[in-house]
């Protein structure tokens, strides 16, 4: 009986360590999954959006995160202590590197991109009083529209400086020849003295 006894033992000893492993790497594998989303949601945030999408974005990330930290927890458990009544993810922290930015000069002409660096300049300013996460979100959204506003403007600039003032047609020299003198000719620089 007691080497039966023995060997029961060591069976429900062996099982239990088994599925212990098991529920571990599942537990490790659930954890993975919130990585993935938490990544998603903050390469969501990075090439920017609406407001409404990236407070959604932002609200969603802030969800998983305490998902995640709450299933790190599960498979490493940690002695925590806790005072308050506040839960993280309704009072967000301040950011851990908060990074204050000078504000943008205004000295454009154009009322659309004056428009959109009062607005950087708005969340500039609010993020460097207050940092949180949200705050700096806005303001990296809000500023990131001003400088694609920029790069869209160049090159509207440099495809209109580019622009053919005459058609081929009109500047192209006899027997279909096209050289430097018929470029020159488009663009206006020049004018067809061969056509007379």
């Amino acid at each position: 009986m007691s080497i039966l006894r023995k060997f029961f033992t060591l069976f429900i000893a062996g099982l239990t360590i088994l599925l212990s492993l098991t529920c571990g790497i599942a537990q490790a594998s659930d954890c993975n999954k919130y990585k993935k989303q938490i990544e998603h949601y903050e390469n969501l945030r990075r090439n920017g959006g609406s407001a409404k999408s990236m407070n959604r974005w932002t609200e969603t990330g802030h969800k998983l995160d305490d998902k995640l930290r709450e299933c790190n927890q599960d498979t490493n458990p940690v002695i925590q202590i806790v005072s308050g009544n506040q839960s993280i993810s309704k009072a967000r922290k301040k950011s851990t590197n908060p990074k204050n930015m000078p504000l943008r000069k205004n000295v454009s002409d154009n009322p659309q991109l004056r428009k959109l660096t009062q607005t950087c300049n708005y969340w500039i300013s609010v993020a460097n009083e207050n940092s949180t996460d949200d705050n700096v979100n806005f303001r990296d959204t809000a500023c990131h529209a001003v400088d694609n506003y920029d790069a869209d403007s160049e090159i509207v600039t440099t495809s209109a400086n580019t622009m053919p003032v005459r058609k081929l047609k009109e500047c192209i020299k006899p027997n279909n020849l096209i050289d430097q003198e018929v470029n020159e000719c488009m663009k206006g620089a020049m004018e067809p003295i061969w056509k007379k």
